[in-house]
């Protein structure tokens, strides 16, 4: 694990339900937490997640189940995850890995004067869509990004999570293509921040 890293942003542990600043960290006590089954109508009563920062090789399991499941790449290590610029954030519930993202300090092809930040790799165990660790894993990282002086986030979305990236306000650029490591439908998106 890398050191743990605190972003100047004061809402996301408002936002999380937690009193301390953001701080991706491998130290449960200081780790910004979110519920682990916010549902509504959810009585699941589970231990409180947390989000940590990573080294790329804990992010490839993931990637493997969920970006490469049907795809014809089973290519989990990506070009950049070992810069000294780059970031893996994820959310553990207990000790089990349940969502992955990797920030590569990257500037958008078509904004090149502007400082920015590629998402690569976000992916979330299916069984824990829709419980509000995506959006706090997307959050906590576009803070990071912003207090490394990050203008824009980009990345190359999967149409079907493209809903998920424009409700946190992200908006596309350019035509729909095929990604030719997965054979999927994407669309590049960007958000300034």
């Amino acid at each position: 694990m890398t050191e743990a890293h605190q972003s100047g942003s004061g809402d996301l542990p408002k936002r999380l339900g937690c009193a301390s600043p953001f701080r991706p960290t491998p130290d449960p006590d200081r780790s910004a937490a979110v519920p682990s089954d916010t549902r509504p109508g959810s009585t699941r009563h589970t231990p409180v997640v947390r989000i940590v920062e990573l080294a790329a090789g804990d992010t490839h399991p993931l990637r493997r189940s969920v970006l490469r499941d049907g795809t014809r790449s089973d290519q989990v290590v990506f070009d950049g995850d070992d810069e000294s610029t780059t970031f893996h954030l994820g959310v553990r519930d207990g000790e089990a890995l349940i969502a992955i993202s990797t920030w590569m300090a990257r500037r958008y092809p078509d904004l090149p004067a502007i400082a920015g930040y590629q998402l690569r790799g976000m992916a979330i165990d299916p069984s824990r869509r829709g419980s509000g660790v995506g959006a706090a894993l997307l959050d906590g990282g576009i803070d990071r990004c912003r207090s490394q002086a990050a203008e824009v986030v980009w990345a190359r979305a999967r149409i079907a999570a493209l809903g998920f990236y424009e409700r946190h306000g992200f908006e596309t650029k350019g035509p729909e293509y095929t990604d030719l490591a997965t054979g999927l439908p994407h669309i590049d998106i960007v958000r300034h921040v």
